[in-house]
C-alpha cells in the first residue's frame, strides 16, 4: 500500500511494494479534504544488481588463497555514468573497500557481515548482506595420518624426548586410533 506524510508543506508518498515505472493518477483524501487528481510519474531504478555477494565459509586449512566477495550491476537502459562501489562491514561507518570485488586478505578468524553500496548519479542501492566465516581446519584425521579436509600430514614422532602438539589436533588424531 501507499502512505503519505505531510511535512513542511511537502507531501512524501512511500510504497511498501515495488511499483512498475509509468504514470499513475493520485488523489489524496482525508476526512475533510479531497484533492484534485494529479499525475505521478514513477521512474524505474537507474541501476539493477545482477549478482549479489555470496556467503563465504573460509577454512584456512583447505582454502590456500583468500576468497573475495563480488557484486555485479548494470545501469538501466538509457542511463549513463559510472557505477561506484563502497564495501562496508556491518556496524562500521567507513568503507573497507571499493570496486566490484572485495578481497578478504588479512581478515582474522571470526564471523563478519559485509554489504556493498552501489551508486549511480544520485541513486544508491545496497546489496544483500553476506556472512564471511573464517576458521582454521578442524582436521579429520585418517588412519594414514592425513586430514581428509585440508590434506595436512600428521607429524611423525619417534624416539625419546618432549613433543609439543596442538591439543585439538592431538585429540582428533587420538580419536582415529580408537576406530
Amino acid at each position: 500500500g501507499l502512505s503519505a506524510v505531510l511535512s513542511s508543506g511537502q507531501i512524501t508518498i512511500s510504497s511498501t511494494a515495488a511499483a512498475k515505472a509509468g504514470d499513475y493518477s493520485l488523489r489524496l483524501v482525508s476526512d475533510e479534504v479531497k484533492s484534485a487528481a494529479v499525475t505521478v510519474t514513477v521512474q524505474g531504478a537507474p541501476l539493477t544488481i545482477t549478482r549479489q555477494p555470496a556467503n563465504v565459509d573460509w577454512n584456512t586449512g583447505r582454502d590456500k588463497t583468500a576468497p573475495s566477495l563480488t557484486v555485479a550491476a548494470e545501469p538501466a537502459e538509457g542511463q549513463s555514468g559510472e557505477i561506484s562501489y563502497a564495501w562496508f562491514q556491518e556496524g562500521g561507518s567507513a568503507a573497507v573497500g571499493t570496486g566490484s570485488t572485495l578481497s578478504l586478505d588479512g581478515l582474522a578468524n571470526g564471523s563478519y557481515v559485509y554489504y556493498c553500496r552501489l551508486t549511480l548519479g544520485d541513486y544508491s542501492i545496497e546489496t544483500d548482506r553476506a556472512t564471511v566465516s573464517k576458521h582454521p581446519c578442524a582436521h579429520n584425521w585418517s588412519t594414514a595420518g592425513e586430514c581428509s579436509i585440508c590434506g595436512t600430514q600428521a607429524a611423525a614422532v619417534s624416539g625419546d624426548g618432549t613433543y609439543y602438539v596442538n591439543a585439538a589436533d592431538l585429540s582428533a588424531a587420538l580419536s582415529t586410533l580408537d576406530n
